[in-house]
């Protein structure tokens, strides 16, 4: 990708526009930085430019007002989420699926809402009570917080990612 330098942008950081990365200063650009901005090429590519960025201001300003933060509403965007989880993977590209920034990876969503419950020590009420399905109803109602719902093959997707989270961890009921 070429790079572009433009004094008015922010210190470190790069936009992707029309397939060239633009960057104040191109001194700090490395491998991970032309990959990220490289996902958001494709996305833009798939999306033919201009519906791309339409969605991503719209997104940004809906997400930042829901949030009532900027960063968060700028880190929640599906093409970011996409772009910052899989920049270190320099082969990527060639593996990613069309519009995979709009699809949602339930396996990813449970392991990381796991591993939250993993990193409070797992403080369930009482020493008796079924680890599972607190687990399970924990993870459902993180799901439906963030506006998804659960069918039958999302729920199951779910069991076996909690019993397989139960076995690495060696948790018992």
């Amino acid at each position: 990708m070429k790079i572009i330098t433009l004094r008015f942008l922010p210190p470190d950081s790069a936009w992707s526009l029309f397939g060239c990365i633009c960057v104040k200063d191109p001194s700090w650009v490395d491998e991970y930085v032309v990959n990220h901005e490289s996902i958001h090429a494709a996305q833009q590519r798939e999306m033919l430019w201009i519906p791309f960025y339409v969605i991503y201001v719209i997104e940004f300003l809906a997400k930042s007002l829901w949030y009532r933060s900027f960063h968060r509403g700028y880190m929640s965007i599906c093409h970011e989420r996409e772009a910052y989880f899989n920049d270190h993977d320099l082969d990527y590209l060639n593996k990613r699926k069309h519009f995979a920034e709009f699809r949602v990876d339930w396996k990813k969503r449970i392991d990381g809402y796991c591993n939250r419950v993993k990193a409070k020590k797992h403080n369930l009420d009482a020493p008796d009570d079924n680890i599972r399905a607190k687990l399970f109803e924990r993870c459902v109602a993180q799901m439906k917080t963030d506006g998804n719902d659960l069918n039958r093959e999302d729920a199951l997707a779910l069991i076996s990612v909690v019993e397989c989270y139960m076995s690495k961890n060696n948790l018992r009921d």
